[in-house]
Order: C-alpha cells, then sequence, then structure tokens
C-alpha cells in the first residue's frame, strides 16, 4: 500500500505541475475588465490606423504583466506598420515562444524579416533563422505541450504499475507489463525535450540589440571592448547584471556586458 501511495502522490503532483505551471506569467498591475477594455481600445485604434495609440495601448497591458500572446502579437504588428522593426521582431518572436505553429504570428515575422528597413541587417536574419534539427524537434511544441506529453507517459506507467498490484491473471499481468514499459519508453523520448524547451523558455532568454552597443569585458566602460553589437542582432542574456549592464553571451560563444537600455528581451 505504501508504493501505491506514493505513486499517486506523485501522479498528483506531476497533474498539478503541468495544469498550473510555477512559471506563470508575472503577476498583473491592472483588472481584468480594464485589461479588456485596454485590449480592445488597442485594437480600435488599430483599426483606425492610428498605429502609435494602439502600440500604446499594448505596451500598457504588457507593462501590467498581460505578456500574452494577443498582447505581444498585436504589439510586435503595430510596432511593424510603424517602421520599428527591431522591437517588432523581438515582441513577435516572444509571442511565437507562446503560440508556436501560429501561422499570422509566423506569417508577421517573416514579412517584417523581408521588410526593406534599416534595422534588420543579414546578420540578424541568419541568427533568427539558423536552426539545427535539434531546435526544430523541442520547438515544435512549447513548454507546457512537452509537459503535457511527458505527464501521458508518465501517467500510463502509474497506471500499469496500478495494475500490476492488483492483476489476478496473464493477460491483466501482461497489458500491465506493456503499459509501465510503453510508458516508460515514452518518458524517456520526450523527457530531454521537454526540459530543453522548459530551460529555453524560462532560464536561456534572448534579447535583440535595439541600437548599436559596445560587448564589454566588465559591466562599466573602463572595461576593455569585446566587440561592436550591430541593431538588429540577436544575443543570448545570461540573466547577470550589474548596475546598467547585462551579461550576454553571443552566437559565436563571445560573452561580455552591455547597456540595458540597448537590449530589448524576446
Amino acid at each position: 500500500m505504501k508504493s501505491m501511495s506514493a505513486l499517486l502522490k506523485i501522479l498528483v503532483v506531476t497533474m498539478a505541475f503541468c495544469v498550473f505551471p510555477t512559471h506563470g506569467r508575472a503577476a498583473t498591475t491592472m483588472t481584468l475588465q480594464t485589461a479588456n477594455d485596454l485590449f480592445a481600445a488597442g485594437n480600435a485604434f488599430y483599426r483606425g490606423q492610428n498605429f502609435e495609440a494602439a502600440r500604446e495601448a499594448y505596451q500598457q497591458l504588457l507593462n501590467a504583466g498581460y505578456d500574452t500572446a494577443p498582447v505581444l502579437y498585436n504589439l510586435g504588428t503595430a510596432e511593424a506598420r510603424m517602421g520599428s522593426a527591431t522591437q517588432a521582431l523581438a515582441h513577435l518572436a516572444r509571442a511565437e515562444k507562446q503560440r508556436p505553429r501560429d501561422g499570422n504570428i509566423q506569417a508577421n515575422i517573416a514579412f517584417v524579416k523581408k521588410a526593406p528597413v534599416q534595422s534588420l541587417n543579414t546578420t540578424a536574419n541568419e541568427l533568427v533563422v539558423r536552426e539545427s534539427i535539434w531546435s526544430r524537434i523541442y520547438g515544435f511544441l512549447t513548454a507546457r505541450e512537452w509537459l503535457a506529453l511527458l505527464w501521458m507517459g508518465l501517467m500510463a506507467a502509474c497506471t500499469g504499475g496500478v495494475l500490476l498490484f492488483f492483476a489476478r491473471n496473464a493477460r491483466l499481468h501482461s497489458i500491465a507489463h506493456g503499459l509501465v514499459l510503453g510508458g516508460a519508453g515514452f518518458m524517456a523520448l520526450v523527457t530531454i525535450p521537454a526540459a530543453t524547451q522548459y530551460y529555453q523558455s524560462r532560464v536561456v532568454q534572448s534579447a535583440i540589440v535595439v541600437s548599436p552597443a559596445e560587448l564589454l569585458s566588465g559591466p562599466a566602460q573602463r572595461f576593455t571592448r569585446i566587440a561592436n553589437l550591430t541593431q538588429g542582432q540577436i544575443v543570448r542574456n545570461l540573466k547577470g547584471s550589474e548596475k546598467d549592464y547585462l551579461h550576454v553571451k553571443l552566437d559565436n560563444g563571445l560573452h561580455g556586458y552591455v547597456k540595458s537600455d540597448a537590449l530589448l528581451e524576446m
């Protein structure tokens, strides 16, 4: 009975983790009704081609903690219509992380990349487009979707374990054994992609350079310049900040400090 109780506890904890993940968006500072009204106002501004007012409305929602895919998508689209390609790409990329198979988001990202705007240089395009096969595999689903698959495998294995405990004939025992092995095998297949996508979505954050800046060896102007960063370039935010500087890593492996006002998190 102790083993069965332990299995049930694991199952309950896993279900709670998948359905109510601890890595949700930040607490909001605006009521839901106010947010809905502001979102509707932003849409009305957008339809009236007042893109600056629309961007302001969506930005207020984002600042208040409503970092949802629709808000990010509309904000990025409004910025694109205003010619702010760098900021548009950053917000659309964040929306795509939440909805990786949304055709509208992908179409707008492709449009912004191809638009003849100076802030989008070939280096930024290469960094965005270049993906390994492994990246495409784990990026096909969101972190929550991978965790849901992991939960399904755990459920199958736990169900098989319970059936093994109560099995009274060879046929039921065989089915239970198959569920345990199948669930365990499925978990083995999806654990690494699930962990990778979770890590990528929550720990390894990207940022886009919104104004030309220097990559320095330390968090102050007195430190040695390592490289020049161009507008539109993608960097990896290592989450280490000191004063007005962020610790970042480039695609070629170089890492250093950049002024925080030169970056926009994706």
